[in-house]
């Protein structure tokens, strides 16, 4: 007698691709397998101020809001860093969701921002007075104690900002706009292009220079901001220089311009990645940007090594220390003189589609085979079963777990070795689920619906082509070996 399991509901979620596999103490929400990664997730999570600070054995430290969801993964948190700079030996870095990073010597703290957009870029006069722009036009300001905002000027996205001073501050952003700090008020500027602008810097002598989309460049010697012409058209991300002679602008495809005073010349930047900044350290220059790292020597540039490094969207220095910071909140830091550490393990900054417990142990899963075992307090990267994204994962009770993923993948871990199971199909699956009599369901895209008892996966009727379904039952599975 075939054994009868307990109710399995399997309910249609026609268009949206959404899958729940979580039941009671295991629900949760997995995001369809096929929606790429966005600022829009990031947003979900407020900029709370890190009410819980636990360093863990790296020196960086987990971050909990004030309703006690903390990150875990990747540390110290995940929103992408968009900008960094330094006062001293504390650095600032922002970015996505309103995320503001303050490094201390020896940990992070993270710090209540008044938006929840993405910040663009910082910059300050000292720690007690750093500027940061906002995607919304906004510009904020921290004073040593809390973050307000200090402009609402521009109604288009900021990108970039720098300055010589408290009085003399100046915003780059969308449509050519440029917002300035004159005295005690910010003003926009009148400008020549409606280019987009994504980065400003000015030299010593107060020469200032702001770069753009279509290899855009405007300079203003005191006069107004005017157009030069710039040795490229390949849209501009970063400026910065050695000095009034010796400035630099980076961009799309590896586009390299140097200024020498009087004109601007293209240079060779040995690489045809995106490079999105720039930073002086006394008189040495580094470029980072796409899993890419620069330094130039006085006459060219030389790569440097960078493993398995992410989109680098800042790069500033410390006294005796490089930063940079990227994509899915990677921060990278060197000596000055010495070489780039490696990036921490790719598969743990994946997008991960689902995860599952049972007792203390965890098992999330994801994009590219990405898969994390949680245990005690400790993630651990998985070696990946194959390179396809996993939809849905199930833990069984003797720490043994099922996970399914696009073109019909199945595969069921032991320890850790897993081995794949033929499911019978090339549709996508986006659940599992099973029951305490060692019966599992899978279910997936088109109506698809498996059942394995016996050793095998077996197609059972669904009564439904939706594009996706969610499969829910009553206890939690009992893996047969």
């Amino acid at each position: 007698m075939v054994p009868v399991a307990p109710p399995l509901i399997v309910a249609a979620l026609i268009a949206t691709g959404f899958c729940t596999t979580g039941f009671v103490s295991r629900g949760g929400f997995t995001p369809p397998p096929d929606r790429a990664p966005s600022a829009d997730l990031d947003a979900a999570i407020a900029p709370d101020q890190a009410l819980d600070l636990r360093a863990d054995s790296s020196g960086l430290s987990t971050f909990c809001s004030a309703d006690r969801w903390c990150w875990e993964n990747p540390p110290p948190q995940g929103n992408t860093l968009l900008g960094l700079w330094a006062a001293g030996s504390q650095l600032f870095a922002v970015g996505h969701a309103g995320t503001v990073l303050t490094w201390h010597g020896s940990s992070w703290r993270r710090w209540q921002a008044p938006t929840e957009e993405t910040l663009t870029a910082v910059w300050g006069v000292s720690a007690s007075a750093v500027f940061a722009t906002v995607a919304d036009g906004e510009v904020l300001r921290f004073d040593g104690t809390a973050w307000s905002v200090a402009a609402a000027g521009a109604s288009l996205a900021l990108h970039g900002i720098w300055g010589r001073g408290a009085s003399e501050i100046f915003a780059v952003g969308v449509g050519g706009t440029v917002l300035e700090l004159d005295g005690s008020s910010w003003l926009l500027r009148t400008t020549p292009t409606v280019n987009a602008l994504h980065d400003a810097w000015s030299a010593a002598d107060g020469a200032r220079f702001a770069v753009g989309s279509e290899g855009t460049i405007l300079q203003d010697a005191g006069s107004g901001w005017h157009s030069v012409p710039s040795a490229t058209t390949a849209t501009l991300y970063a400026v910065g220089g050695l000095g009034p002679q010796r400035v630099f602008a980076v961009g799309e495809a590896g586009a390299a311009v140097r200024f020498d005073g009087t004109s601007w010349q293209a240079s060779d930047s040995g690489t045809d990645q995106r490079l999105l900044a720039l930073h002086a350290a006394g008189e040495q220059l580094f470029a980072v940007g796409v899993a890419t790292a620069l330094h130039f020597d006085g006459s060219d540039w030389i790569a440097e090594e960078l493993t398995d490094a992410p989109a680098l969207y800042a790069a500033w220095s410390t006294p005796q220390r490089l930063w940079s910071v990227g994509a899915a909140g990677t921060i990278l830091s060197r000596p000055i003189a010495g070489d780039w550490p490696a990036a921490a393990d790719d598969s743990r900054r994946r997008t991960l589609h689902a995860v599952a417990a049972a007792g203390s142990q965890v098992i999330a899963v994801g994009a590219s085979g990405a898969v994390l075992r949680r245990s005690n307090t400790t993630w651990t990267a998985l070696p990946a079963p194959l390179a396809t994204s996993l939809n849905a994962v199930w833990l069984g009770d003797s720490g043994a777990a099922v996970a399914v993923g696009n073109g019909g993948t199945i595969f069921r871990l032991d320890g850790t070795t897993w081995e794949p199971q033929a499911s019978g199909t090339e549709q996508a699956l986006l659940c599992v689920w099973g029951t305490a009599s060692q019966v599992l369901y899978a279910a997936g895209r088109q109506g698809t619906l498996l059942r394995h008892q016996d050793g095998a996966w077996n197609a059972v009727a669904s009564a439904t082509t939706a594009v996706a379904v969610a499969a829910a039952g009553g206890r939690r599975p009992r893996l047969a070996p």
